[in-house]
């Protein structure tokens, strides 16, 4: 079971991609070179996905960041 797990990893990656197991399932996702997803993985890469949809369906097209 580890071989068919090791060869279906470096397909994916073979192509630009990563699995990933989140939960119960294994979700496929590109390969970044940005840092700041590198570093957080997962959690960035989610947030990413979620804000960029929250701002889709919302119609949200200016974001203002005042700091802390």
């Amino acid at each position: 079971m580890n071989l068919l797990k090791e060869l279906v990893r470096r397909a994916c990656r073979s192509v630009g991609f990563e699995p990933v197991r989140p939960g119960p399932d294994i979700l496929f996702r590109r390969r970044s070179a940005d840092p700041i997803e590198r570093a957080f993985g997962l959690e960035a890469f989610l947030l990413r996905e979620h804000l960029g949809y929250l701002f889709r369906k919302l119609g949200i097209n200016c974001v203002l960041d005042v700091g802390a």
